[in-house]
């Protein structure tokens, strides 16, 4: 078995790879001695199932060996582009040795998670440089906006909306620092035209996976990856024990649909449909269950919060940074937070946010020694040491 691929995905990824060296053709696999689009299969992170098949393709490697240099791929370039931003915010030795340990051990733990999550650690890893060029009015920042765009739909072609914290943190904070609107219009147009050249170019491959489906005589609806989301909403009040007959499985909602109509095919719109009906009904008539849910998982999201950005926090309280520079990261760990609250708060769902909380108390700790920490320390020491002898 691959390494922190789930046994389902495994399948799939072998499934692709046979199909593709057969055809010649991606988003294809055969399933009980038929070709079936891959959609039919899986639901989302449609990137996954062409760029790791494609590695082993490409390179003749096996899937194992094609998942491993995916990852040190994401993980190793997310990390030099981090560490590059910061170190341009940095003044001295300790504060780069901050930075790399800080760094390297986001990725390290978006390393230990693997595979489709990674590019919540991959994507926010391009924020720091964008700061930098931001602050510093220098005149890349437009074609780095045209960049971020690309970054963010090719992060979420892998994982859906895994980017999305990146752009929201980037057009907040040249709002913020610049108060232009026209130019964020502008920034915002060009991360739109970045997002968009990816898009056309992953459309054109499904295209061309549809037109020899067609060529086939093999019926196939519309390339549409996306999270079953009334799904993972309903199985994600299973979070904490109760008496209602939820916890977070799969076949616990689609048991709850069967109930309603039997025939309803699972993850699609009509299976949706009801689920948002069990969603709605369950806050109706048990709200404070639904209250007890939220605050355990925002108890989760507080202690991953303590847990990376750590003495980070002290910094940010007691050297305040302005504004225009707290706000961009709230907004990221706010939209990165929704997936924990959404499903469960576990590590994997929250990789972006635990990159987002790193980084912002990388930040801070930079902000704080560089306006007078160690200095107070010492102060404080000697003040210390005088009251005791």
């Amino acid at each position: 078995m691959i390494s922190k691929v789930m046994e389902c995905r495994e399948i799939l990824l072998y499934a692709t790879l046979e199909v593709w060296n057969a055809v010649g053709v991606p988003f294809l696999a055969m399933i009980n001695g038929g070709l079936v689009p891959l959609e039919n299969c899986i639901g989302n992170d449609p990137g996954f199932f062409y760029f790791v098949p494609y590695l082993a393709k490409t390179f003749e490697i096996s899937l194992a060996d094609a998942v491993w240099w995916f990852d040190f791929t994401l993980v190793g370039l997310g990390i030099l582009v981090a560490i590059t931003g910061f170190f341009l915010l940095t003044k001295g030795g300790i504060e780069k040795i901050i930075v790399m340990a800080a760094v390297l051990a986001a990725g390290y733990v978006a390393w230990a998670t693997g595979n489709e999550h990674i590019p919540g650690f991959f994507a926010f890893c391009f924020f720091p440089l964008m700061i930098v060029l931001i602050l510093k009015k220098h005149r890349t920042i437009f074609p780095y906006f045209l960049c971020v765009g690309f970054i963010i739909a090719f992060s979420d072609s892998i994982r859906m909306y895994t980017g999305t914290a990146l752009g929201i943190a980037a057009l907040s904070l040249y709002f913020l620092s610049t108060k232009s609107i026209r130019s964020t219009i502008v920034c915002a147009v060009l991360m739109t035209v970045g997002f968009g050249a990816y898009s056309v170019w992953f459309s054109s491959i499904i295209n061309q996976r549809n037109c020899y489906l067609d060529g086939q005589n093999i019926e196939h609806g519309t390339f549409t990856f996306q999270h079953p989301f009334w799904h993972s909403i309903y199985i994600g009040l299973g979070f904490i024990t109760n008496d209602l007959g939820l916890n977070y499985a799969d076949e616990c909602a689609e048991q709850r649909v069967k109930t309603v109509k039997s025939e309803v095919v699972y993850c699609s719109p009509e299976y949706e449909e009801i689920l948002k009906k069990e969603v709605l009904e369950m806050c109706k008539h048990h709200f404070q269950f639904i209250l007890r849910v939220l605050f355990a998982k925002s108890g989760v999201l507080l202690f991953y919060l303590l847990k990376f950005a750590n003495v980070g926090l002290l910094c940010a309280w007691f050297y305040r940074k302005p504004w225009y520079l707290e706000l961009p990261y709230f907004f990221a760990l706010c939209f990165s937070a929704l997936p924990g609250l959404v499903t469960v708060p576990e590590i994997w769902y929250l990789i972006g946010f635990a990159t987002v909380a790193t980084f912002y108390g990388i930040h801070s700790i930079l902000w704080a020694l560089q306006h007078g920490l160690l200095d107070h320390i010492k102060k404080f020491l000697r003040h210390f040491f005088k009251m005791t002898a």
